[in-house]
């Protein structure tokens, strides 16, 4: 199997740009902008893996990858956003709730 300079090329630039999305990640984690849209963060990834290699793969392969990757993630990132927006309800009622029993408890 002969690889030819642009594949090499095309890697190194996946390499780096999978050190800079870890450190991007890492900082995004810190400060809590990922909880609850991680399932976003790792679609963004796939997507520019995919851009990256678009000139070895061709557009139709591209596309076809694309098209199994959002079949199989689209269901599990709008699932996972969904119960993220169903707990922080959830839990925004039972702060509601507890204020609620306090303020009873003080009249």
């Amino acid at each position: 199997m002969e690889v030819d300079m642009l594949t090499v090329a095309l890697l190194a630039v996946e390499l780096s740009f999978g050190v800079a999305f870890n450190w991007f990640m890492a900082v995004s984690e810190r400060r809590g902008w990922t909880e609850g849209y991680l399932s976003l963060y790792a679609a963004v990834g796939v997507a520019v893996t995919l851009a990256v290699i678009l000139p070895v793969l061709g557009w139709r392969n591209a596309a076809l990858v694309a098209g199994a990757f959002m079949a199989s993630g689209l269901p599990m990132a709008v699932g996972s956003i969904i119960r993220t927006v169903e707990a922080r309800r959830r839990e925004e009622r039972a702060i509601i709730e507890a204020l609620r029993e306090a303020q009873d408890g003080d009249t």
